[in-house]
């Protein structure tokens, strides 16, 4: 039963933050996570054998290591306990996950599942519903452009290893290439910089792979090319808020006032570099300085202010293990957890990865794929 929940949550993370009840703090998707917790808690105490794997139970551990490592360091400086419960929530999430999951086929579903609810949203938006923001980004359903951009680039990225698979048929991919095309039209209606980065580096590792080039993929690329090239041409044309924003990174070195916040915490960073502040301590500066809280949107520099070198170290542990691993896949010629792995990367650097759901999603079904790319080689030798 758990399973099923998992599927419906995998749906519904495309609206996380869409209150039930206007008001409350209560999201389709928190509702449907609590849900799947509690069945998979039961199911569990009927059978309690775990199927995570040592280096999948080391990565969670250095993850866990890094949040221990920032409530350390709130004692030493603030002489205040607290720990991050949305990370630990994240890291508890991403276990779930794991355990759950057991299959190939199983870890398919859940990724058509997650496609399923990024189109559905799609659709909903260019029906008009679920629309807020200015004239200058569009605010999807409540939710942070960037975050919302960011997993219609996920969506796209399971897409196109869905288009790569040879057992699906060429109608079958045109139609998935069509689905990609209009989560980049999404994309670029959000004005999200982090998004249409994302998205293009994903089509671009999945496209050219000169070992696998044959008529038909060579037809595929061409249209897909032709077509985007036509589709973002004319929305150049009718929105240029997307190159405006662009433009002012590359010229201006304007980040949406990330270089400010990423100078600043710097400075903090090198009064305690090796414990860092803690997370009461840095709320207490951050309210100091801007007059409320202000996210760090980098999980690098919020480890080293929050909990120092220790803290990164712990989380580097894990990171380099997952990105060791992700290398291998990669020179076997397999692109999916490449193009994962550039999402999660983008959202570490420019996010509030520590955070949000959909960072830790995106890991979860990384540490699957590699668990299971490592079984079948095993048995193939």
């Amino acid at each position: 039963m758990s399973k099923h929940v998992l599927y419906i949550y995998a749906f519904l993370i495309n609206f996380d933050v869409y209150s039930i009840i206007p008001g409350l703090p209560l999201s389709y998707g928190k509702a449907t996570l609590f849900i799947f917790v509690i069945f998979f808690l039961i199911e569990k105490n009927l059978n309690a054998k775990f199927s995570i794997d040592r280096f999948q139970l080391l990565i969670l551990l250095g993850m866990s290591g890094a949040n221990l490592a920032m409530l350390f360091s709130g004692i030493l400086a603030t002489d205040t306990v607290q720990l991050n419960f949305r990370l630990f929530q994240n890291i508890f999430l991403v276990f779930l996950i794991i355990e759950t999951i057991s299959s190939s086929r199983e870890l398919d579903k859940l990724m058509l599942y997650f496609i399923f609810g990024s189109i559905f949203q799609s659709l909903l938006v260019l029906m008009g519903y679920g629309i807020g923001g200015d004239e200058l980004r569009l605010l999807i359903f409540n939710d942070n452009p960037n975050t919302t951009a960011l997993r219609f680039s996920l969506a796209s990225a399971l897409l196109l290893y869905s288009i790569s698979k040879s057992t699906i048929t060429k109608l079958k991919k045109l139609f998935f290439v069509t689905l990609v095309l209009l989560l980049g039209y999404m994309i670029i209606q959000t004005a999200s910089r982090s998004g249409v980065i994302t998205y293009l580096a994903v089509i671009i590792i999945f496209l050219f792979r000169p070992q696998e080039w044959n008529r038909s993929s060579i037809l595929t690329i061409f249209l897909f090319l032709s077509v985007s090239s036509y589709a973002i041409y004319r929305l150049i044309i009718e929105d240029a808020s997307i190159i405006l924003r662009m433009s002012n990174s590359i010229e201006k070195g304007d980040l949406a006032g990330r270089e400010d916040i990423w100078g600043w915490l710097m400075g903090l960073i090198k009064e305690r570099p090796i414990f860092g502040i803690g997370i009461e301590g840095y709320h207490t500066q951050s309210v100091l300085h801007y007059g409320k809280y202000i996210s760090p949107h980098n999980a690098v520099l919020e480890l080293l202010v929050k909990g120092g070198i220790v803290s990164l170290l712990f989380f580097s542990f894990s990171l380099v293990k997952v990105l060791k691993n992700i290398i291998k896949s990669w020179l076997k010629k397999n692109p999916f957890t490449a193009s994962l792995t550039i999402i999660l990367i983008v959202i570490i650097s420019t996010a509030q990865f520590l955070t949000m759901k959909i960072g830790w999603f995106v890991l979860s079904i990384i540490l699957i794929q590699l668990k299971h790319e490592k079984y079948s080689i095993s048995h193939t030798k």
